[in-house]
């Protein structure tokens, strides 16, 4: 192992532990941080990271819009994996605690006509980016209309 491959591995379990740190502390921006840090490891396929982060968080107790982001971002990760039914299940349970929570209305019908649903908001911590930005969402990732 060089020498440089070290001081990364040491000061990616080091930004581990500040983070499980400020969890445990409760400390202001520990949930941004921790989101942020989960958010780059999938990002950079660092899945095993991702799946250390997760784990470290999915055990607190959260209200549960925030636990309805951790299992959204389960489910990030779970697709990322290649397991599909897993991730199924981790974005319904994600949709079911977001109705619970109030910050996600239970279909289509209670939007007036012409109105356009609000967009994804970072549940957990403010200013870290979009959630759903993880999964890929966005104009440029919509499949193409069927030809007629």
């Amino acid at each position: 192992m060089s020498q440089q491959t070290h001081n990364h591995d040491h000061e990616a379990d080091y930004e581990i532990e500040m983070i499980a740190t400020g969890l445990s502390a409760q400390a202001p921006g520990a949930l941004a941080r921790w989101q942020a840090t989960f958010l780059a490891a999938c990002d950079g396929w660092q899945l095993d990271r991702a799946a250390i982060l997760l784990r470290m968080l999915k055990g607190r107790s959260l209200d549960e819009n925030a636990q309805g982001v951790v299992r959204y971002l389960e489910g990030t990760l779970l697709v990322k994996r290649g397991d599909w039914a897993g991730a199924t299940a981790a974005y319904q349970r994600s949709l079911a605690l977001h109705r619970a929570a109030g910050s996600v209305r239970a279909g289509r019908g209670a939007q007036r006509p012409g109105q356009r649903a609000a967009p994804a908001r970072p549940a957990i911590g403010g200013g870290c980016r979009s959630v759903s930005r993880s999964a890929g969402a966005g104009r440029g990732n919509r499949a193409p209309a069927p030809a007629s």
